[in-house]
């Protein structure tokens, strides 16, 4: 069992159902009672976006190699504090399901990622 949660459990509590241990400040070293709370699992990713540590918050570019700097960023993301999202592959993943659904000629995804990339970099230069 990890410290943060023995914390909890003597100080607090038992964890109420569908929730874990959270960290205040973001630092998973500082298993302090003041620093821990119980709380929902999209809270504490919420925190961990908020603080920098989420996995995907520091990323600088999404799996097919797209920077993910302005204007490639989804808006509702940045918007809303979110994990960054490369916009490119989402308008394509958008427009391959599109496609799919209404029986229409599907496109290779690499490809069409890319140049969408390449449109919405365009709109910087």
């Amino acid at each position: 069992m990890k410290v943060h949660r023995l914390v909890l459990l003597s100080f607090v509590g038992p964890c109420p159902d569908g929730m874990e241990g959270c960290h205040n400040d973001g630092d998973t070293s500082n298993n302090c009672l003041y620093n821990l709370r119980w709380d929902y699992h999209t809270n504490n990713m919420f925190d961990a976006i908020a603080h920098g540590t989420h996995y995907s918050s520091s990323r600088t570019s999404c799996p097919r190699g797209h920077l993910l700097e302005p204007p490639n960023l989804v808006v509702h993301s940045v918007r809303k504090g979110r994990a960054r999202n490369c916009l490119a592959c989402t308008r394509t993943h958008t427009a391959s399901y599109y496609r799919r659904d209404h029986g229409l000629q599907l496109f290779d995804f690499v490809e069409e990622s890319d140049r969408q990339y390449a449109l919405i970099m365009q709109l910087v230069a």
